[in-house]
């Protein structure tokens, strides 16, 4: 297996990028010299895509050759736009416009199109087809840091199976407007969602006896959305005072009919409040509201100072800057302190999201300076499972009905569900773990291979089962890797190390590529040995057949799984 390269996180290189780097500016500064600056190789630009998206197609590699092409395509990805959708995708996209709403309060079972299968479809859909593929990784992103699921939602809402899923929905898309936007919008776009409220039972935190605290939201929102509970020496907040504090701020937060937010004054606590007065957090003092109050305005006035002192608090700035770190950077061993410094300078009154990004993208911890294999982190499910469509050349067919399209993302959902990573589903509020240990094991392998085979498989099977995969042509991505190479298709070792190469460029093993070739020279339905390319009158589906299952076992070695 690959090991890191020490040279990206050597003292030197982080003075360096300390000393030099700008927000947004992206340029690197590795100490390369003009001339070596211009040329990138394309093992480097496959590791900027794998990180920074849903994995790279074969046009990425070939068509971004340089520092400069890359720099821009990184300079767009920071740069998407907040709303619509990109060229690649709004096909797509024109498909998921359900059908209009009943009036609020949406009682009553889903709707054809206001559907869990459908709103985890237009994820998918995105994350597969959207040229704007960090917005679409960041939304992922916060939807696990602000998670919520449907069950609960709807289970509290009580108000059927649509209402859970509009309210998720909705709040989906906002996650995606503020994507690369700033913190405070995103911690306040959460806040007010009905999905959280919902979630997290703020709905029922009333300060009046009569009704009852709640303190659930109130403890989330410091240990999972914003401080961290920080060390045990030096706990950010204590639980049986600041916590207390925090619901009675927090006290009436309702959702209206309609799924707005709302904020009953008659819940809401108008005492005066103190809170973190003994912990590393900056105190927070909420002055007292006399009554009679003429609005609930004093109420959401309150609310908003407490989330604006959030947002400032340092150790809110680096929980969130850490996260990041270890997500585009790598989770394997502690986040570097200047790293960490040049983050947390970049966050600005309110968290830019997009400046941090740009500060993660210049550094030589983010770029694979040396050009060496270097693992630092195991992909989540959806990059796992979507990457592999999107090296392939994966294609959901022409855009013309939402139920074909939604049969055709049959293989994917179905690991996604067998490895409990389907979107909108995770049953408690710490969202899916993101660490590179807990993507590992046995059963997750093995269904992953099972993936893997399945796309083997339904070149063989029924239209009707074929018909739940992605479409593509693994002999025309063969041939077209083969050629840009100067190589042989008739040579079986030509074709399986354009195969292995275009995945995983010098990150495999001779063992690997031993037997990526050994898959194209066994006839598929016998397993005995054949030469390649095959011959006889069924030689054409011959050849795909073994194409389809050299490729099938390249998705099954380890280095499939490195983001």
């Amino acid at each position: 297996m690959p090991v890191t390269s020490a040279s990206l996180r050597s003292p030197s290189a982080c003075r360096r990028f300390a000393n030099a780097v700008t927000p947004l500016a992206l340029t690197l500064t590795l100490g390369l010299d003009a001339a070596t600056a211009q040329s990138v190789s394309r093992e480097e630009v496959a590791h900027v895509l794998r990180h920074t998206s849903y994995g790279p197609t074969p046009t990425q590699l070939t068509n971004i050759t340089t520092e400069p092409l890359l720099q821009a395509h990184l300079t767009a990805q920071l740069n998407a736009p907040t709303t619509g959708y990109s060229a690649g995708a709004q096909p797509y996209m024109s498909l998921f416009a359900p059908e209009p709403l009943p009036p609020p309060p949406y009682t009553g079972g889903a709707n054809h199109g206001w559907d869990r299968e459908t709103l985890r479809a237009k994820q998918i859909v995105l994350a597969l087809t959207s040229d704007y593929q960090l917005r679409e990784l960041m939304t992922e992103f916060w939807e696990r840091h602000f998670s919520t699921g449907i069950d609960k939602v709807k289970a509290t809402a009580g108000t059927g199976e649509l209402a859970a899923v509009y309210y998720e929905w909705h709040e989906n898309d906002g996650f995606r407007q503020r994507a690369l936007g700033n913190f405070a919008d995103l911690l306040e776009w959460s806040m007010e969602s009905a999905a959280m409220r919902f979630y997290l039972d703020s709905n029922t935190n009333c300060s009046n006896p009569a009704r009852g605290l709640n303190e659930n939201y109130a403890r989330e929102v410091l240990e999972l959305h914003t401080l961290s509970p920080g060390p045990a020496a030096a706990p950010h907040y204590s639980n049986d005072v600041d916590i207390p504090m925090v619901t009675l701020i927090l006290s009436g937060m309702i959702v209206n009919q309609d799924g707005s937010p709302g904020y009953l004054a008659a819940c809401h606590d108008f005492g005066p409040k103190v809170v973190f007065a003994n912990s590393p957090v900056p105190q927070f003092n909420a002055p007292g509201v006399v009554p009679p109050f003429q609005t609930d305005l004093n109420a959401a006035r309150e609310m908003a100072l407490f989330r604006d002192h959030l947002v400032a608090a340092p150790q809110t700035q680096a929980f969130i800057c850490t996260k990041l770190i270890e997500y585009f950077v790598g989770d394997h061993q502690a986040v570097d302190p200047t790293l960490l410094t040049a983050c947390t300078n970049a966050w600005g009154a309110d968290g830019d999201i997009k400046a941090i990004l740009g500060v993660i993208f210049a550094s030589p911890q983010f770029r694979n300076a040396t050009g060496a294999p270097d693992w630092t982190r195991v992909s989540l499910p959806m990059t796992r499972v979507v990457s592999q469509a999107r090296i392939l050349e994966g294609s959901l067919g022409p855009a013309t009905l939402l139920d074909p399209l939604l049969v055709r993302l049959d293989r994917i959902t179905t690991a996604l569900d067998k490895i409990g990573g389907l979107p909108f589903a995770f049953p408690s509020p710490d969202g899916y773990p993101a660490e590179s240990e807990a993507q590992i094991g046995t059963s997750v392998t093995w269904i992953y291979g099972d993936y893997a085979g399945r796309i083997y498989a339904d070149a063989l099977a029924s239209p009707a089962d074929q018909a739940r995969n992605l479409i593509y042509d693994p002999v025309t991505l063969l041939q077209t890797e083969v050629a840009r190479r100067n190589l042989n298709f008739n040579l079986a070792g030509d074709v399986a190390l354009s195969g292995i190469e275009l995945q995983f460029h010098s990150r495999y093993s001779t063992a690997d590529l031993n037997t990526a070739t050994a898959f194209l020279t066994l006839d598929s339905q016998t397993g005995l040995p054949d030469v390649w390319p095959p011959t006889g009158p069924n030689a054409p589906t011959e050849q795909d057949h073994r194409c389809r299952l050299m490729l099938a076992f390249l998705n099954t070695i380890a280095q499939a799984s490195e983001k």
